[in-house]
């Protein structure tokens, strides 16, 4: 007996969409699951998964449907955007007072098993003054760890409260910064100080750093580690030898934008500060210090250097990209500081934007890296508090690269790539499995200084993918069902999926919220409590290739820089091994993932076959920290046909 299956191919407009549904036609995102269930039950079948009609559909992905994170209770909802049993009940939607937080910092964590690794994602909230004058004040510092397996979050009791806090309330991450350890721990510096940020001087931030440690147990913990100067809006950074450093904007009246870093070795120490100085003719002076601005995009480069890829002055000043040497050796005789040297120049100011960093053997000169930046989208104004309101703000969609950067070799340049379709600022970026960049969310204006979120919403529901399945243009996908703008986080989880979550602000920051009603604001806020899960189209297409975790030699996936390790991995028919690559596991706040870079290993011999697709394949860890600093890295081998296998986790050591 024949059977026929019908597809509904949804369109791409949310007009064709309400107008399908409202004559009883099924989503976009059930027509995807449905494709699912039989492309599993064909494959069952020894028949094709499916109709070569609708592969164009899934290559465009796929959305789960949201999750609703119950701050409360630690639980998910499935399946709804309403989040009716979220803590956010404001009196007065259009008051941000009372208002409570969306997800706005995300970590994905190393496994505490390397047999059975479970897929966890630290979140953290943005929080907002609550109560009035007259009222007490409640700070929330709450974090959760999520984990998709089990389709539920659990809390994790914050740090306890230290100086200048209330006795009710606990450390606040708004605004912190972040990133892993060498051992897997996650470093979390400074934050929002609610007793000052609710006062009449507005944000502030606090010098508080604490130390998740979710590696050794299941139950996770928190370690202090030494205050550092009060931060709001810092990028920290691990460096190839294990050390941190913290860069950015401070709190501090008499220093404004920050014109120092500080350093921290991990351990009973405490953090030494950095003056920013300009490299100029001679030794520095201490009278013309560099203004690192908030979240400054930084990439630790192959040379050690430490490279400032986007915009950091007005618009009438400089914005080349600026490298910091943090090797001793080009310190300035007779000090001990660090100096900024401007280089090369990108074809516009671009502030708030997406960047992604690879290191890939070069195929010209073997036996060496080839490393590329990119930088991905902006504005060439900063969207202080995501106010997109200023007409006079251009919004970017082109994109561009450099190779091999260095501040010594002024003849690499910034050079153009495609454009993304649409111009966008604040948009998440994600390295994928299989070497692909993966924009989602952002946001712009309409011209007239409006946000188009609101009225074009589906524009930036839309994320694009560009790589080595498309590598002449950006291709957009399959649509969320929440746009996804300024504080939104998104990160790589090792089965090659991607989480997007949070996205939104009080109402009176977004001119294209004016005059909105209650049930509009209202939608708005609990639909930044959501969580959805983007499986690109390597993750429907069936066929990757599937590393065996028990075939590492040596065993413990634990490697020495440069030392050559062995597993096994499973083809498909006619399949061979393209590369192996190891991607750093994520951190993401605020649009930008300081944590995250694509690194190919070098394979020797070619791989060798066991016999029924099985294959042998020996590679070498990384040669040094400044190629891939010490710590947890997703493992994965992609195949001639740019499928990538889930990862396998790894750890790189000196």
């Amino acid at each position: 007996m024949k059977h026929r299956i019908k597809y509904y191919m949804p369109g791409t407009s949310s007009d064709s969409r309400d107008a399908s549904r409202s004559q009883g036609t099924i989503s976009w995102q059930t027509t995807a699951a449905l494709f699912l269930l039989v492309a599993a039950a064909a494959q069952a079948q020894g028949l094709p998964a499916h109709p070569p009609q609708i592969e164009p559909f899934l290559q465009r992905g796929h959305w789960s449907a949201p999750y609703c994170l119950d701050f409360d209770q630690g639980n998910l909802y499935g399946g709804t955007t309403s989040c009716d049993h979220t803590y956010y009940h404001p009196v007065d939607p259009h008051d941000p007072s009372g208002w409570t937080g969306e997800v706005a910092h995300a970590a994905v964590l190393p496994p505490t098993d390397f047999a059975n690794p479970s897929i966890r994602v630290w979140l953290a909230c943005a929080n907002y003054c609550k109560g009035s004058s007259t009222d007490p004040l409640q700070v929330y510092g709450r974090s959760f760890i999520w984990n998709p397996n089990r389709s539920e979050i659990g809390y994790v009791d914050p740090p306890p409260p230290s100086t200048g806090f209330p006795s009710d309330g606990s450390v606040d991450w708004f605004c912190g910064g972040h990133t892993f350890l060498e051992d897997g721990r996650l470093l979390i510096v400074n934050g929002t100080d609610m007793v000052v940020s609710c006062g009449p001087g507005g944000f502030a931030g606090h010098d508080e750093a604490w130390i998740l440690n979710a590696v050794a147990a299941q139950t996770p913990t928190w370690a202090k580690a030494p205050s550092l100067g009060k931060r709001w809006y810092p990028t920290a950074k691990l460096f190839g030898d294990g050390s941190v450093g913290v860069f950015g904007h401070t709190s501090a009246p008499d220093l404004g934008q920050t014109e120092f870093w500080m350093q921290w070795v991990p351990g009973p120490g405490n953090w030494t500060n950095h003056f920013n100085f300009p490299f100029i003719t001679g030794c520095p002076t201490t009278t013309a210090h560099v203004k690192v601005f908030d979240y400054p995009r930084l990439q630790l480069l192959a040379n050690g250097q430490l490279m400032w890829a986007d915009s950091h002055d007005e618009p009438t000043a400089n914005h080349a990209s600026r490298y910091l040497d943090i090797q001793s050796l080009a310190w300035c005789p007779g000090e001990t500081e660090h100096q900024w040297k401007d280089a090369t120049t990108p074809s516009a100011l671009r502030l708030d934007t997406g960047t992604a960093h690879f290191l890939v053997w070069n195929g010209d000169h073997p036996g060496t890296f080839k490393e590329v930046v990119y930088i991905i989208g902006g504005s060439t104004q900063g969207i202080a508090g995501g106010d997109c309101g200023q007409p006079t703000t251009t919004f970017l969609a082109t994109a561009e690269k450099i190779v091999n950067p260095t501040a010594t070799d002024l003849l690499s340049h910034w050079e153009a790539v495609p454009s993304l379709i649409e111009s966008r600022t604040n948009a998440n970026v994600v390295i994928l499995l299989d070497g692909s960049i993966l924009v989602v969310g952002g946001m712009a204006t309409d011209g007239s200084g409006n946000c188009v979120s609101r009225f074009h919403s589906e524009r930036y529901k839309t994320p694009e993918i560009f790589g080595p399945t498309t590598p002449d243009q950006w291709v957009q996908q399959n649509p969320q069902s929440v746009d996804r703008r300024y504080h939104a986080v998104a990160g790589l989880l090792a089965d090659g999926k991607v989480f997007s979550a949070g996205g939104f602000m009080p109402p009176l920051l977004y001119t294209d919220l004016d005059g909105a009603s209650d049930d509009e604001l209202d939608a708005k806020a609990r639909s930044a409590h959501t969580l959805e899960v983007f499986s690109p189209g390597y993750s429907i297409a069936g066929g990757r290739p599937d590393i065996d975790q028990s075939s590492f030699v040596p065993p413990g996936q634990v490697y020495q820089y440069g030392q050559t390790f062995v597993f096994d991995v499973q083809l498909a028919t006619n399949a061979t091994v393209a590369r192996v690559a190891a991607l750093r596991n994520g951190t993401s706040t605020h649009a930008y993932d300081p944590d995250q870079r694509y690194v190919e290993l070098e394979r020797f011999p070619d791989p060798v076959s066991l016999g029924n697709g099985l294959w042998r394949v020996s590679v070498k860890a990384p040669p040094n920290g400044r190629l891939a600093p010490p710590g947890y890295y997703m493992l994965t081998v992609t195949d001639n046909l740019q499928r990538p296998s889930p990862a396998e986790w790894v750890v790189f050591e000196p």
